[in-house]
């Protein structure tokens, strides 16, 4: 029998059929704008010296490459938890495990959820990371949304409150810890404590997507995020990546988090983790999450992330606001306040499916069909180009 004959073509993410067009264009000054990865002036995505000294010590210390546990280093997992939810006990109220990568994770706690009998449904916001729907997919959910920013770029907490009114308890909703993506636009907290109070209200069970951390208002502020989380539900789930703010993109690091008061629940329902792990990939890689505990465990070296961090996040604001001020030169008739406001590496822009494609044709420019644009990996040089090229191809 000929089984790959029966394949049907399958409708990917768009950022792969984005990244295959760039790589396949030979002009020597096409710019990538469309996957989430932070680039240099220089036009490279640097290894953190953290990171390079972290890994020395590694390759000094380390004396085998035995598998891990099928949860994965329990030193990473209770630096990470110390970092994250200083105020919870890893393994009375958080039980973790490590996953591959921040989609990993994910898709780990949907799985879970799925498994411990919660309602197969899942609210979004939309617009969201395009890949939210297909692991929501593949874990067998129905998805529905709400509308997360207006016309203008801003929350409008009733519409969302609106838009949830046919959910259901027992209902999974997804929200973004920070950084928002792809629209770069936060929750106020007075915002954030009435959704709260929605979902509570409507027994939503709240999973949250922490692939940002660090890249929006200082480290601890965006850590103190995960605490609001956990003292306004009895159980919440955080799916947390590394990829971006350790800068270890291709080590696929990242862990899921149970949160909850009930000590032996949550170790049932690691089980139910456990058994997923295993089914999928056995046991997780171990270099990235080395890498991550090396650093928190080191008090020089931590210190050293953390400045590398914030130099990055400095310089991604005032892309962004550069960014920001060029347009509102360029093309007045928008309001750019979003933009020059926004959080972490994306931000939404007002390009229509055409303009997106004359920007690509015409300058060897690559955003996403919907708009969105990867500010970290805008370097200066480049700047006035670009916003020439956006400012030609805006809708009006």
């Amino acid at each position: 029998m000929n089984m790959f004959e029966k394949a049907q073509p399958l409708v990917m993410d768009p950022i792969i059929y984005l990244m295959r067009e760039y790589r396949a264009d030979t002009r020597p000054q096409k710019i990538n704008l469309g996957i989430g990865v932070y680039t240099s002036d220089q036009g490279i995505t640097p290894i953190f010296t953290a990171v390079k000294k972290a890994e020395e010590k590694i390759l000094r210390e380390q004396d085998t490459k035995e598998y891990v546990s099928v949860s994965g280093d329990e030193g990473f997992l209770t630096q990470v938890s110390k970092l994250m939810l200083p105020k919870l006990t890893y393994g009375d109220e958080i039980a973790g495990i490590q996953t591959v990568g921040g989609s990993g994770a994910v898709r780990m706690v949907l799985e879970c959820l799925a498994r411990l009998g919660t309602e197969r449904t899942l609210w979004l916001s939309s617009p969201t990371w395009p890949n939210h729907k297909g692991i929501a997919a593949a874990t067998g959910y129905e998805t529905r949304t709400f509308q997360y920013v207006d016309d203008k770029m801003q929350i409008d907490v009733e519409r969302i409150i609106a838009d949830l009114a046919d959910a259901k308890s027992g209902d999974v909703i997804l929200m973004h810890l920070c950084c928002h993506n792809p629209t770069g636009v936060d929750p106020t907290e007075e915002q954030l404590q009435a959704l709260f109070e929605a979902f509570r209200e409507k027994g939503l069970f709240p999973v949250v997507d922490a692939a940002y951390v660090g890249f929006g208002d200082e480290l601890e502020n965006d850590v103190a995020k995960f605490q609001r989380y956990v003292d306004a539900f009895p159980e919440v789930t955080f799916a947390i990546s590394f990829s971006k703010n350790f800068g270890i993109y291709r080590e696929r690091t990242g862990c899921a988090f149970l949160c909850g008061h009930d000590g032996s629940a949550l170790k049932r329902a690691l089980e139910s983790m456990f058994a997923i792990a295993r089914a999928g990939y056995s046991m997780p890689p171990d270099h990235g999450s080395r890498i991550v505990r090396t650093i928190l465990e080191s008090k020089a070296l931590d210190t050293e992330w953390r400045a590398e961090l914030s130099a990055v996040r400095n310089r991604i604001r005032g892309t962004r606001q550069e960014l920001a001020r060029q347009l509102s030169e360029k093309a007045p008739r928008f309001d750019w306040s979003y933009l020059r406001d926004g959080m972490g590496m994306f931000s939404l822009l007002p390009l229509t499916v055409e303009g997106v494609e004359q920007m690509k044709a015409d300058d060897a420019i690559y955003v996403m069909p919907s708009g969105r644009i990867n500010i970290a990996g805008l370097a200066a040089s480049r700047l006035d180009g670009v916003v020439d090229s956006i400012a030609r191809n805006l809708p009006g």
